[in-house]
């Protein structure tokens, strides 16, 4: 092949070039309008050092572009796609998670992002992020994190990525496919026996503190949960065996 001159390859086909030092893939992308209002025919070209160089970037922008193609077609927001994981989250937070839940709840979000998901997916971009990157993040923080803990950074995870389906920048959420042993997280849970249960009892505290430690111990509920109750929270009536309702505490002078 001479410097400079086009190797014909079919109508619509694009050509081969070879210059001075590189080879060059011509690709026509058919007939566009130029600045001067005149129809003419666009091409893209790739360079190599060799012809089989060229020929592959050539290939694969041809297979990228051809799947790109299919996505639209399925609706997917494919200038959206590629969007780091970084830059997505913030979209995420601005758009779905500030002012739309309560502030300790975004607080438990921002730092299941910055302390775990950020380093482990910061910079993929959202299209090529696969499960068992989610699988080998979670076996890394075995012994670091509790399972109820590792199970939390998942369900952050998913949710994120669940935002990224709704939103049709990528089609599946891959954080759906993830699989880890969290073992048994009620286990991991301790109760107090009653022997321990007796000795709380016995000690000298206020009725108050006697109700929220009796009402924690008999319902489970956590410390914020306990600290939020209403009066209006509380059914007086389904737990009477007559079912009778049972004066209010504040009615019976306690």
């Amino acid at each position: 092949m001479t410097d400079g001159k086009k190797s014909r390859r079919g109508h619509n086909k694009g050509g081969k070039y070879k210059g001075d030092r590189y080879y060059i893939e011509a690709l026509s992308l058919g007939y566009t309008t130029n600045r001067q209002g005149k129809r003419v025919r666009a091409r893209k070209y790739f360079y190599g050092k060799t012809r089989r160089e060229a020929e592959e970037k050539k290939n694969r922008w041809l297979t990228e572009r051809e799947r790109e193609e299919r996505l639209r077609a399925k609706g997917i927001d494919v200038d959206h796609h590629r969007m780091p994981f970084a830059e997505f989250v913030e979209e995420w937070f601005s758009t779905s998670v500030t002012g739309k839940v309560k502030p300790s709840t975004e607080s438990n979000y921002r730092n299941a992002v910055k302390s775990h998901l950020l380093p482990a997916f910061g910079d993929t971009p959202l299209n090529e992020i696969r499960p068992q990157a989610g699988e080998r993040m979670l076996r890394q923080k075995e012994g670091q994190l509790k399972p109820s803990t590792l199970k939390a950074l998942l369900t952050v995870l998913r949710t994120i990525l669940n935002t990224a389906v709704r939103w049709r920048y990528i089609e599946r959420n891959p954080a759906s496919d993830v699989r880890h042993d969290f073992g048994d997280i009620r286990g991991n849970r301790r109760y107090l026996s009653h022997e321990q249960e007796a000795a709380l009892f016995a000690q000298d505290m206020a009725p108050w503190e006697r109700s929220l430690y009796r009402l924690a111990i008999d319902t489970g509920l956590r410390q914020g949960e306990l600290l939020a109750l209403q009066w209006s929270d509380i059914n007086t009536r389904a737990g009477h065996p007559d079912g009778d309702p049972q004066p209010h505490p504040r009615q019976s002078g306690v």
